[in-house]
């Protein structure tokens, strides 16, 4: 590296670092006092060029500290903020199945099977569930992917369709409150 480019405002550490060895060499090198007066200079020079370099590294290294300290402080927030709303959406969700399940009640006691409104109409409908007792006994055809899971919805379908239960399933049926 050239002395002259001591005096550019942006010269980046690594060439510092790399003129640093080069006037060591050059104090090492010096014959005459001219010669060891001027690469002094150019020692200090470099050594303050060194310590403003790093110092500005320094103060953009804190910066992003800062800035990713805030970050993180965001996405706990969000983090909290999403906690907050997942609570409410299972709360919602809970006083929706809460409605449906006294309309169900209200409609099987009273033997209706729709009720209409002015905005829409409650209505029961079958609702099959399936849960597996035994898979090994499970016919391939209900069994999908590489690993072995059992297609329920393929299960409920079937038995939906044909009234017949498969073996390793347990099929249960009810009925559900439903609004369009």
């Amino acid at each position: 590296m050239r002395m002259d480019r001591l005096n550019n405002p942006r010269v980046e550490l690594y060439e510092l670092t790399g003129a640093y060895a080069d006037i060591a060499a050059q104090l090492m090198a010096c014959e005459t006092d001219d010669e060891y007066a001027a690469a002094l200079e150019a020692f200090g020079s470099l050594e303050t060029a060194m310590t403003e370099e790093a110092a500005q590294l320094a103060r953009i290294m804190r910066n992003l500290q800062l800035r990713a300290a805030e970050h993180k402080t965001r996405e706990e927030a969000f983090k909290a903020e999403g906690k907050r709303h997942e609570q409410k959406r299972k709360a919602a969700e809970s006083a929706v199945e809460r409605i449906r399940e006294r309309v169900m009640f209200a409609m099987e006691t009273a033997g209706m099977e729709r009720i209409r409104t002015d905005i829409g109409t409650w209505y029961t409908a079958p609702s099959v569930s399936c849960k597996v007792v035994d898979a090994a006994k499970v016919p391939v055809e209900f069994v999908k992917g590489y690993t072995p899971e059992i297609d329920k919805d393929a299960a409920k379908k079937h038995f939906t369709f044909t009234g017949e239960i498969i073996d390793g399933l347990e099929i249960t049926q009810t009925r559900t409150a439903r609004f369009r």
